[in-house]
């Protein structure tokens, strides 16, 4: 017999196994019981629920029997659960979160002089939990393996990307250490099968590509700010973004991040317009099809409305080939297009967009999420609006 001592939640009796017995009538204040005593080392282990004075089973019994399993191996291996769990400490479940980065750490360390004996013990830590079953699906460690892996990747992604925005093929590189370092860590701590059957592999490519996600958003000014020396970096999240679908959080991001670093009088009016022109450049690599750009920039379109020298700016800078910088070389580009030929949304001012944005819809042809394009056929008014037009839609019309 072993005996646990302390109260045992209605929760702790459903992640040890004991389903069976956690109806409301059965716990004390529909919560709890007194004590658990597990018989554990016998062909059929038992638990017992035992209630306090005065509290009695429906049986008139002050303790109530439960068989973990039929099958001699599986309740063993919950009644060993039941033991561990009944009595463990509060941060068991962080302490084996921190378990489990640390061998992966160990794994990615091998020139280390103790490398050899480590590994010893990650693979008798490694059987002990697939012998126990902690680690399957839904199981006692399962979310704590969860938060260890993606916090692994968050950790390393931040390592390699944070601040370089001109290094190619960045994500190319996470996913050749996901594949050199974590996959073989989790087929050793899974097994082989275990891992083809939860489809482990496509998991970490999302977790990968969502972490990268999460580290660039936190960047977004930045990143903007720095095109053309950015491009590389935004045509890696432009991909990452298509695994993820992130593309509503990150127009979200950027717009705050525009409007509190733009949208103040100690900003310099050119300033604003040059990182408005730089945000167009960026956001059309992201999304073709404009639709983020409409909602991303409406608070600087509608500040720099406001603005006294917004107009004079935009005339010096289209005139002036020492201060026009962009908007003066998009002026001498061959396909610009004439401003009168050039569609206005008159409705920008009533109906400011949303954040609910959607791809559009392609008729008979792949969306620009699978061919990176934009399809003159679905851009509709989109596609007529230049850089230029952008600046002159800052006031609604040509006039």
């Amino acid at each position: 017999m072993v005996h646990l001592a302390a109260p045992a939640s209605r929760e702790t009796l459903s992640s040890i196994g004991i389903l069976g017995t956690c109806d409301e009538d059965l716990l004390v204040n529909g919560e709890e019981v007194a004590l658990v005593v597990v018989s554990a080392f016998t062909n059929f282990p038992t638990v017992f629920i035992r209630f306090p004075l005065g509290q009695t089973a429906e049986r008139g019994s002050p303790e109530l029997p439960y068989c973990f399993s039929s099958n001699a191996h599986e309740a063993r291996r919950l009644a060993m659960t039941a033991c561990i769990m009944a009595s463990a400490p509060t941060c068991f479940y962080s302490s084996c979160r921190a378990v489990f980065r640390v061998s992966v750490q160990v794994r990615e360390s091998q020139d280390d002089e103790n490398t050899n004996r480590d590994l010893m013990k990650e693979n008798t830590l490694f059987q002990s939990l697939q012998t126990l079953g902690w680690v399957r699906p839904v199981a006692l460690l399962h979310q704590s393996l969860l938060q260890a892996v993606h916090q692994t990747i968050l950790a390393k992604v931040k390592s390699v990307i944070v601040g370089d925005f001109e290094t190619p093929f960045l994500y190319s590189e996470l996913l050749d250490w996901k594949d050199i370092l974590l996959v073989p860590w989790l087929q050793d701590l899974l097994g082989s099968e275990a891992f083809e059957e939860q489809e482990w592999d496509t998991r970490l490519v999302f977790y990968v590509a969502e972490c990268f996600c999460l580290t660039r958003m936190d960047e977004t000014f930045d990143l903007v700010a720095e095109y053309p020396d950015s491009r590389e970096a935004v045509k890696e999240l432009r991909i990452v973004l298509i695994i993820t679908n992130m593309q509503t959080d990150l127009a979200a991001v950027l717009c705050q991040s525009l409007d509190r670093r733009l949208n103040h009088p100690g900003a310099n009016t050119s300033q604003i317009i040059d990182v408005y022109i730089a945000t167009i450049k960026v956001l059309r690599i992201i999304d073709p099809s404009d639709r983020l750009l409409a909602v991303v920039t409406e608070p600087v379109r509608s500040y720099l409305r406001g603005r006294h020298d917004t107009v004079r700016c935009i005339i010096t800078s289209l005139t002036n080939a020492e201060a026009g910088g962009d908007l003066y070389e998009e002026l001498r580009r061959q396909d610009a297009k004439p401003l009168e030929n050039v569609t206005i949304d008159s409705d920008d001012e009533e109906e400011p967009p949303d954040f609910d944005w959607q791809p559009p819809p392609s008729i008979n042809r792949p969306s620009f999420l699978d061919t990176g394009m934009r399809s003159s056929s679905s851009s509709g008014n989109n596609g007529d609006s230049d850089i230029l037009a952008m600046l002159v839609s800052i006031y609604g019309s040509k006039e």
